[in-house]
């Protein structure tokens, strides 16, 4: 967004218009594989942009934008983890799932004029699994301290088992 869009691209009245059309526009091209819909009524709201695979085995997308409010957000990454969570509490993801879809991807992009800021569900289960990561690495360095299964346990909120299996 720095390099290509002109500060006028994305100011005036609704630059959330401007963010919506560019991600629909680059969406038409996967129109052989998604069935794509644009403001419509899922759930208990309207989401901005949701891609339904035609193949039940390919994820769901669903795509939140949100324009970074001053007063109410503290940061733009604040604004697109409240797109998120708008995402969640409004379900959004009940037409995917009427298609026999679960494996739902959801993105919420912020944005300050050019400024960008993206989260997903996928950052939250990276995250989960790199918590889990340094879970592991810290209790194999309290078993060779020497401290016992359950202390390492205790310290860590792994299992007997998990302990043992390292």
């Amino acid at each position: 967004t720095m390099n290509t869009l002109s500060y006028f691209d994305v100011s005036g009245e609704e630059p959330e218009r401007f963010y919506h059309g560019l991600i629909l526009g680059m969406s038409v091209g996967l129109k052989e594989k998604y069935i794509i819909k644009s403001n419509r009524e899922t759930g208990l709201g309207r989401a901005d942009v949701i891609l339904i695979p035609k193949d039940k085995t390919d994820k769901g997308i669903i795509i939140e934008f949100k324009r970074y409010n001053r007063d109410e957000d503290k940061s733009l990454k604040d604004s697109a983890e409240n797109g998120l969570k708008q995402i969640n509490e409004k379900r959004y993801e009940e037409e995917i799932k009427n298609y026999g879809i679960n494996d739902i991807i959801k993105v919420a992009i912020a944005f300050d004029k050019k400024e960008v800021e993206i989260v997903s569900n996928l950052d939250k289960e990276e995250e989960t699994e790199r918590l889990e990561d340094k879970l592991t690495e810290t209790a194999k360095k309290l078993k060779e301290m020497g401290l016992t299964e359950e202390q390492i346990s205790q310290a860590t909120g792994l299992t007997i088992e998990e302990i043992n299996k390292l």
